[in-house]
This record gives C-alpha cells, sequence and structure tokens, in this order.
C-alpha cells in the first residue's frame, strides 16, 4: 500500500516489474549456487533477494530469504536446499497478492 501511495499504481508496477526480474535471476541463481556448493555466492543471492523483497513491502520472502542466506552462511546444504524448494512457493504467493493488491487499486 505503502509503494502504491507513493508512486500510484502505474510507478508501483514498473517497481514491481523490475522486482520479478530481479526475482526471478535471484532464485535461480540460488539454485545454480546451491546445486554447486558454492555457498558463499548462494549466501549472496539470498541476501540480495531478502533486501529486495523487504524494499517492496513483501516481508514473508525477505523473512524466507533470511533463513536462506543463514543455512548458506552455516553451509547446511540440507536446509539451504529444503528453504530453497519452498522459496518458488512462496515467490508464487507474493506474486498473487501483489498482482490482486494492483487490481483492486485499478
Amino acid at each position: 500500500d505503502g509503494l502504491i501511495a507513493a508512486a500510484g499504481i502505474d510507478g508501483a508496477t514498473e517497481i514491481y516489474d523490475a522486482f520479478w526480474r530481479s526475482t526471478d535471476s535471484l532464485v535461480a541463481d540460488l539454485t545454480n549456487r546451491l546445486q554447486t556448493l558454492e555457498f558463499s555466492a548462494a549466501k549472496q543471492a539470498a541476501h540480495a533477494l531478502k533486501g529486495s523483497a523487504a524494499n517492496v513491502g513483501a516481508q514473508t520472502l525477505a523473512r524466507a530469504a533470511t533463513d536462506l542466506e543463514t543455512a548458506c552462511a552455516a553451509e547446511d546444504q540440507e536446509a539451504a536446499s529444503a528453504l530453497c524448494a519452498k522459496l518458488a512457493d512462496q515467490v508464487s504467493d507474493v506474486q498473487k497478492a501483489f498482482a490482486k493488491l494492483i487490481e483492486s487499486r485499478r
């Protein structure tokens, strides 16, 4: 709501579009880095996702990225992989919520 109030519907839509492009890239990077056990790079991607999610008000997604960042920092492959697998569902939930929010304001 705050983003829409500040940027308007069109501005918020542009910001969300950029957020989704970035999110898709970060999730793909996370998945690849975890498959190759590159925990440091995966941690950086999770940190970036956490920040961008928080910036657009996707707090649940930001918390999930925080948990993933922590698992990567601990080099806990099992936990990181499980959290990464759940991340796709959380991203989908946020996309639906944002779409619903935008549609309700048009």
